[in-house]
């Protein structure tokens, strides 16, 4: 498996070099093709995606079919830390967006490394805080916002992530 280099990530960024360091070896840089399905909810979670240039669209299936964007993962963060972590199921769809590449790093590979940094705990759970913070938002701008003010918030979202 070939190493990853520093990374685009802006949160492998944000890691001390030796957190970093500890992780590098177990990084796999790939390719992700837009409308690739990463993991469906219910499902348990094999790898942890952070995205260096892809986008990672977040959904939630409703009852009569239709799905309702709740996120979306760029370069600034990380697709499924919190199943990771606890070994659980994935709550969300996850699909490719927009097509670019990731690092990508085994579940329990996450899992001992969280173990034994406290600075990636931290990192790992301010950033499911915003995940949460950005599903909120995404819920009350649909129902407060007509289409064209949600897609403008779409684009600008999308966009100001893969520059």
């Amino acid at each position: 498996m070939p190493q990853a280099p520093r990374s685009t990530n802006h949160l492998l960024q944000s890691l001390p070099a030796a957190e970093f360091e500890a992780l590098r070896p177990h990084l796999e840089l790939v390719e992700l093709d837009r409308e690739t399905v990463l993991v469906e909810a219910g499902a348990r979670l094999t790898h942890v995606y952070l995205p260096q240039s892809a986008i990672i669209s977040m959904t939630v299936r409703l009852s009569e079919g239709q799905s309702v964007e709740v996120a979306l993962v760029g370069r600034d963060g990380v697709f499924g830390a919190s199943a990771a972590l606890d070994g659980g199921i994935a709550l969300t769809d996850a699909a490719i967006l927009l097509s670019g590449t990731a690092s990508i790093l085994n579940t329990a590979a996450l899992r001992a490394a969280a173990e034994r940094s406290a600075a990636l705990r931290a990192l790992l759970a301010r950033h499911e805080q915003c995940l949460v913070a950005q599903a909120q938002q995404a819920a009350a701008c649909n129902a407060s916002h007509s289409v064209e003010a949600r897609v403008s918030r779409w684009l600008l979202c999308a966009r100001s992530d893969r520059e």
